[in-house]
């Protein structure tokens, strides 16, 4: 219930008289009174960053369905498929994030900074760790079945995921490269 009123103070409710045809009526508009966000660099670099952003995010995505449809042995165990499967929601709101800054003005409002920059930063974050516990549950059913053969998928799983990992920390390293510059609103 607090998320549905989390920017209720960046606007104000104003009413406004039409005059028509059939008289006059009052209607209530909403203004955007909050603070503006941009990123602070040149508009050819900030398309750079957003189209960079997205290819790492479909990078993410491709090699997380690339390792599901494997067979390997270790998939089959719990500790390792239960993070793997978990990695769905980061992946799934870094695009999502990403997609909507593609889109995104370079003066985003609030809500706009939060579902675009914050959640690709969030994603991001949760990804690293998420991918770090899956390789923790890879490696102990590495350990504890003596895996010793590298061409095995089992390795491959583990390879993949720690890509994930590695494309997840360089698209937060992105992230922290550029500020925010945060303007007052009006």
């Amino acid at each position: 219930m607090a998320e549905k009123h989390k920017f209720k103070s960046d606007y104000v409710v104003t009413e406004i008289t039409k005059r028509g045809f059939r008289g006059t009526k009052q209607k209530k508009e909403l203004i955007y009174k909050g603070n503006y966000y941009s990123i602070k660099s040149e508009t050819i670099k900030i398309r750079h960053l957003k189209w960079t952003f997205f290819i790492l995010v479909c990078m993410i995505a491709a090699i997380f369905l690339g390792i599901g449809v494997l067979n390997n042995e270790g998939s089959r165990k719990l500790y390792v498929i239960l993070p793997y499967v978990f990695m769905f929601l980061p992946i799934f709101y870094g695009f999502i994030g990403t997609f909507k800054l593609l889109h995104a003005n370079l003066k985003m409002t609030h809500i706009e900074y939060e579902h675009t920059v914050e959640r690709i930063k969030k994603s991001s974050l949760s990804l690293i760790i998420i991918a770090i516990t899956t390789m923790i549950g890879q490696i102990i059913f590495l350990i504890r079945n003596h895996v010793t053969n590298v061409r095995s998928l089992d390795y491959a799983f583990l390879s993949g995921v720690l890509m994930i990992g590695l494309l997840a920390l360089i698209l937060l390293q992105l992230q922290s490269k550029y500020e925010v510059m945060e303007e007052p609103g009006t």
